[in-house]
This record gives C-alpha cells, structure tokens and sequence, in this order.
C-alpha cells in the first residue's frame, strides 16, 4: 500500500509541475516582423512570426519572394 501511495504521489507531482505556455509581455499571442541578415554572401530575409499559447500553435509567413 506504501508504493501505491508513493507512485501516485509522484504521478501528481508530474501532472502539476507541467509548464505553462510562454506569454510575451503578459500576452497570450505574439506576431513579430523579422529581418535577418547573413554577410558571406550578402543575403537578407523577411517574414513574420505569429505565435499563439492558447490553441498552441505558431506560424512564419515569408514575404516575396522567399519561400520556406
């Protein structure tokens, strides 16, 4: 009966200690416009980035005429 108790414990210890999803800025959806740049060759990309912890789910859209 111990073991019981100990692994049942254990098991709700887990299910509690799951991480919530990241909020940026105290908000549950995110969209940032991003620039990247690389030097050697001269190279740069455009896109968004969408991001949303309540449906957990997250998007990049690419501008023209860059594809992912």
């Amino acid at each position: 009966m111990p073991t019981k108790c100990l692994l049942l414990s254990c098991l709700l210890v887990v299910i509690l200690a799951q991480p919530s999803p990241p909020w940026w800025g105290g908000n549950p959806q995110y969209k940032v416009k991003v620039l990247m740049t690389y030097d050697s060759p001269v190279m740069t990309w455009n896109f968004s980035y969408y991001y949303d912890s309540t449906i957990k789910a997250e998007r990049y859209e690419h501008t023209a005429p860059q594809a992912d």
